[in-house]
């Protein structure tokens, strides 16, 4: 990640074919914090014997949101390994079976000097399923302990606005060849 004529260049890919790199940049911000939406099914491994959903489906769903976003924004290797959990919250409201498709929507609501915060919604074909939150700080890799956003971050996280739906049934979102 890095900076060229003002605008932001958010992410690095190589092609496959001809092995040169090539830039995303991001410049046209629509100025409100990033979020992404995602579309997944609930797996086996999400559930009891009975089939029905176990709560902790929903912080794998969280993760594999925020995973997307990351890497839509182009910090993934900058936050992947630096980014501990301090907080997890979330209500639920009804249930999910196995195989049943959930959209799970995830935002940035807040991001501290050294931590961040998103709201995340996860729903199923009758509503929301569970609501609520979850807090990572960022830590020096290193020592484990907390530090500063760089603002670079600090403004894709706050300003990046909503990030492309994710609809694949796969843990990330596609990338350029």
């Amino acid at each position: 990640m890095g900076q060229w004529g003002g605008q932001i260049i958010t992410a690095h890919w190589r092609c496959r074919e001809c092995g040169s790199y090539f830039e995303a940049v991001r410049d046209d911000f629509d100025g409100g914090p990033a979020s992404v939406r995602i579309r997944r099914r609930i797996e086996w491994i999400d559930t009891d014997a009975a089939g029905i959903f176990h709560w902790t489906a929903v912080c794998r769903l969280a993760e594999a949101a925020e995973a997307v976003l990351h890497t839509a924004l182009g910090i993934e290797r900058f936050t992947f390994g630096a980014t501990p959990r301090v907080s997890v919250h979330f209500d639920f409201s009804r249930s999910l079976r196995f195989n049943d498709e959930v959209e799970t929507v995830l935002s940035v609501e807040r991001v501290g000097r050294t931590s961040v915060r998103y709201a995340v919604r996860v729903s199923g074909a009758a509503g929301v399923v569970a609501e609520g939150h979850l807090t990572a700080c960022l830590v020096a890799r290193d020592t484990l302990t907390p530090e500063p956003w760089p603002p670079e971050v600090r403004r894709l996280l706050t300003e990046a606005g909503e990030q492309p739906a994710d609809v694949t049934s796969g843990a990330s979102a596609a990338r350029p060849p």
